[in-house]
């Protein structure tokens, strides 16, 4: 039975390791934050751990040599890294004598890099993938175990493709652990050549310009929605979150983006760059008025 080490502090680590506490492995440790603000689907894996009678240690760094050192007693035969905000260095790579698995969820070698999820639906991408990897010392750069292709309808928001995503992922690891069993497990080099990256998200790439068509508008607000921190839109009393809305057919075109076209319960209307959204979901307790300007 393979002994593995499992390192994460997001709720996608959370779901794979109570995938793995049922499956045929040997969980050695896992290494958790005891908290986080800097990821906004951060999730606890200490209960877990400890409900499981599983060794685990909560850090805010694997820099730490008293880390490095943890790891090392528990001698793992592999280490699942997944949801860990942090480059790992190479000596931590050289612990596990089968490898250090990594995650992306992309097909790599496309789109390596940052937040995978939110750049596939805010760009509008049609499909994306699951594939787990051997970790080296680039991003996202190592062998790749196992990649599945998701396809992504345009009904999905960031909540239902990660489910998805969690969904495959799922699959996926039961199936490494049993190659890793029954010793069939083979790595596919990358072609490097192919390789795009997708850089870090500023705070501004989360603003809506209601100059921009009403597709790029609502794939931003796919894009944001939960886990993530939502859209953001400037009103008439500040800045507020915009967590859906819907495309209309109409075109309004001697209106200018930003114009709120009506108000109506709880939703409103506004121009964009090529038509009108209706906002249907929102943080605001004050509506805006009919006519006033969204910027």
């Amino acid at each position: 039975m393979i002994r593995a080490l499992v390192i994460g502090s997001v709720a996608f680590s959370r779901h794979l390791l109570s995938t793995l506490i049922k499956t045929d492995v040997d969980l050695c440790g896992v290494i958790c934050k005891p908290k986080s603000n800097f990821n906004t689907d951060f999730a606890p894996l200490g209960d877990l751990a400890r409900n499981a009678n599983i060794p685990y240690l909560q850090v805010m760094t694997l820099r730490d040599a008293s880390a490095i050192e943890w790891i090392k007693a528990k001698k793992p035969d592999i280490i699942f890294c997944i949801g860990w905000s942090e480059i790992l260095d190479s000596n931590i790579l050289a612990i596990p004598p089968q490898g250090v698995i990594g995650y992306h969820p992309t097909l790599l070698p496309r789109n390596r890099g940052r937040h995978p999820i939110i750049w596939a639906l805010a760009l509008g991408l049609k499909k994306t993938g699951s594939t787990f990897f051997l970790m080296d010392e680039g991003a996202d750069s190592g062998p790749i175990l196992s990649q599945e292709r998701i396809l992504i309808s345009e009904d999905m928001n960031a909540q239902s493709l990660y489910f998805e995503i969690t969904q495959t992922a799922a699959r996926q690891i039961r199936e490494l652990i049993e190659q890793f069993n029954t010793n069939t497990i083979s790595a596919q080099p990358q072609d490097h050549s192919q390789a795009t990256y997708w850089r870090k998200r500023k705070a501004s790439d989360g603003k809506i310009d209601w100059r921009m068509h009403s597709t790029s508008i609502r794939n931003l607000v796919r894009a944001l929605s939960h886990p993530y921190p939502g859209a953001d839109s400037d009103g008439p009393t500040g800045c507020f979150k915009i967590w859906d809305l819907e495309i209309n057919k109409d075109s309004s075109p001697d209106i200018e983006p930003g114009h709120v076209l009506f108000v109506d319960k709880n939703q409103f209307k506004v121009k964009t760059g090529d038509g009108s959204v209706t906002v249907t979901k929102h943080n605001l307790k004050k509506l805006p008025k009919k006519h006033d300007t969204l910027l």
